[in-house]
């Protein structure tokens, strides 16, 4: 692919809404995995087996809604 493809990709709103959602994901991934812990242990002071079974509420809802993201009702 040459250097002018690769810049015509920045002028299309797809490339941009793809590169937004991806910050986002990013961003979710990193606030469940490494805030989201310390806070229900430190400031709500769960203990460490508490804490990682209230941390799976998040992730089993995000991976529910990423699946059934997919489908669309029967025409």
């Amino acid at each position: 692919m040459a250097f002018a493809e690769w810049c015509g990709l920045f002028t299309k709103a797809t490339t941009w809404g793809m590169i937004f959602g991806f910050m986002g994901v990013i961003y979710m991934v990193w606030l469940y995995l490494t805030w989201l812990p310390a806070y229900l242990e430190h400031e709500r002071h769960l203990t460490i087996a508490k804490t990682g079974w209230v941390v799976t509420i998040p992730h089993l809802a995000g991976t529910l809604s990423m699946l059934s993201s997919g489908l669309s009702p029967m025409a």
